[in-house]
């Protein structure tokens, strides 16, 4: 017993034999109850049965085959007419002279089981030797991202230099963008967190696109504190604690006023 791949269709017979005689519908369900059969777990006898003595239903076979009901009793009693299949009792449906004609495939069978194993073992050592490769392709390649990524982190990672850079142009940011001195230090602190995802190139930028993603009616905002009186204060560029920049960056990174702003001079 087995399931065949496939089975043989004869030309010459198909083309010029009795067969021909018969309407297309009744051609076309003899070639479904062929492959049926030879898809059958009693491939090998030509039998479609589901189990020893017990046969599909005409609705399922109807349901495997996608066709009418009425079309497959028509062709089924054409075929049990014309000598081609035998229907037994609970619709055990054998096909004749099935080993007459499908006897190739036991011919075959031998010949396949011998080469199966070589072939297959064949297969089985490439793909082996494939999947190791990948596997090794996949490991340096880790590796290879994992070393530019270090590398990144550590060339564009904030620096000391970075955060006063940014804290010189406190005043700049403030006033044209309404960027606060909580914001500032928070932004530093996103950054160091964030050193080993993302590549900054230019700090200043980053935190102008930060600010007004984070607060998307900056514009109205900063329109509204520009009416507001003014009281800010000029750092002093000379001062040695904040180099211009108007605030300091305590321990801890908090960034304080510096004290040179109180001595400074109004803006405006």
């Amino acid at each position: 017993m087995g399931r065949r791949t496939w089975i043989k269709i004869f030309a010459d017979n198909w083309l010029r034999g009795t067969l021909r005689e018969e309407t297309p519908s009744i051609r076309g369900i003899w070639i479904d109850i062929l492959a049926l059969a030879g898809d059958s777990t009693y491939g090998d006898e030509g039998i479609i049965q589901v189990a020893e003595g017990l046969g599909l239903t005409d609705e399922q076979i109807t349901a495997i085959l996608c066709i009418k009901l009425t079309a497959w009793l028509e062709a089924k009693q054409r075929l049990i007419d014309t000598g081609r299949i035998q229907v037994s009792k609970h619709n055990v449906i054998k096909i004749i002279k099935w080993k007459k004609y499908q006897s190739e495939y036991e011919r075959q069978k031998p010949y396949r089981q011998k080469l199966q194993p070589k072939v297959t073992s064949e297969s089985d050592s490439k793909s082996d030797k494939e999947k190791r490769e990948e596997r090794r392709e996949k490991r340096d390649k880790r590796k290879e991202i994992k070393k530019e990524r270090e590398k990144e982190r550590k060339e564009h990672s904030l620096s000391l230099e970075d955060k006063q850079k940014i804290l010189k142009k406190q005043n700049y940011y403030l006033e044209n963008y309404g960027i606060t001195k909580d914001y500032i230090q928070n932004f530093f602190l996103k950054c160091e967190a964030k050193s080993n995802k993302y590549k900054y190139t230019d700090f200043g930028k980053t935190l102008i696109v930060w600010w007004k993603g984070d607060h998307p009616d900056w514009e109205k905002d900063l329109k509204k504190q520009r009416q507001r009186p003014r009281g800010l204060l000029n750092p002093d560029p000379k001062c040695p604690d904040c180099k211009g920049s108007g605030s300091v960056i305590k321990e801890g990174d908090i960034i304080e006023t510096c004290d040179c702003r109180k001595r400074g001079f109004k803006v405006g």
